[in-house]
């Protein structure tokens, strides 16, 4: 059985995305409830939490234990997440982000075409639109 979010999108009714991986069904289902990179944010907090990491208050002054995991998120549209090393021995570092590409609502979004008020939005950030 498909999760919510995904049975209300009638072109995926007889998909099954778990059939390939369980992963692929998970993936759908957070980019289902990730429509702007805020909402990324806010699901990929809610997974960390989920997952025993602690959120701080990037303004507070932390007490960090060596082994523990946590994040901190800025202006609700970035989020760092780390695990707190035993030893200090290198360095590894992720990244990616979740704010572009995207469609972002023009300065002056209001505008009517065709007798019809219309939202104005641009493409915002690399998109591959040849692809």
């Amino acid at each position: 059985m498909l999760p919510h979010t995904l049975e209300r999108n009638p072109w995926r009714d007889n998909l099954d995305f778990n059939c390939a991986s369980p992963f692929i069904g998970r993936l759908v289902t957070f980019l289902d409830q990730s429509p702007t990179p805020w909402h990324a944010v806010d699901q990929v907090s809610r997974r960390l939490e989920h997952a025993g990491f602690v959120r701080l208050d990037e303004r507070a002054a932390w007490t960090l234990e060596a082994g523990a995991t946590y994040f901190v998120v800025r202006s609700d549209g970035a989020l760092i997440a780390w695990r707190q090393p035993t030893e200090v021995v290198g360095w590894t570092i992720f990244g990616a982000h979740t704010d572009s590409p995207n469609l972002r609502v023009r300065p002056e979004p209001v505008m009517k075409k065709h007798g019809y008020f219309q939202l104005s939005l641009e493409v915002y950030g690399g998109v591959l639109l040849s692809t």
